[in-house]
């Protein structure tokens, strides 16, 4: 991440976020966020319909979470320029954007609420004030926006490889 980051926005933004690096809570959201990239579509589903039997105010945390750490945004990205290349590549029929959408949604809250599931009501509200703080709101973002950009690079590259027959 550091060095996504640094790659596409600078030094001088990174040295800025250290305090998002060494905020514990943070650092350990992230760590159980990088642990849902291999869920499967059972797993998915499991943790979407969890998500319906919360209550109304844990419910309303893991979307804020979703949206603050921008993974709602990025799952949204990964669905509408990666799904069309492997769809086409695949020969597989394309999926409208309401489909990428809903997709990315349900991935979105099944990856918080699994990062999320072991913290009771004060560790999650503790979470989402740390998560609202400027400096790692900021950092989010950019890592965000850093990922976007470098998918977009990979798609890119796929797409010329198999437009040249590779």
């Amino acid at each position: 991440m550091t060095d996504l980051l640094q790659e596409n926005l600078g030094l001088d933004k990174v040295q800025s976020s250290r305090k998002f690096f060494a905020d514990v809570p943070v650092h350990q959201l992230m760590v159980r966020m990088d642990e849902t990239m291999t869920l499967k579509g059972p797993d998915i589903q499991r943790l979407v319909d969890g998500v319906r039997r919360m209550s109304e105010w844990r419910q309303a945390a893991v979307l804020e979470i979703t949206k603050v750490t921008r993974t709602w945004e990025i799952e949204a990205h990964l669905a509408d320029s990666v799904l069309p290349a492997i769809s086409a590549w695949m020969a597989l029929e394309p999926v409208d954007k309401l489909k990428h959408q809903a997709m990315a949604r349900d991935i979105s809250l099944a990856r918080v609420a699994h990062a999320t599931a072991a913290l009771d009501d004060a560790r999650l509200w503790d979470l989402l004030q740390r998560l609202s703080r400027e400096e790692v709101a900021s950092a989010l973002e950019w890592a965000a926006h850093a990922f976007k950009a470098e998918t977009s690079s990979i798609v890119q590259g796929f797409q010329q490889s198999r437009s040249r027959g590779n």
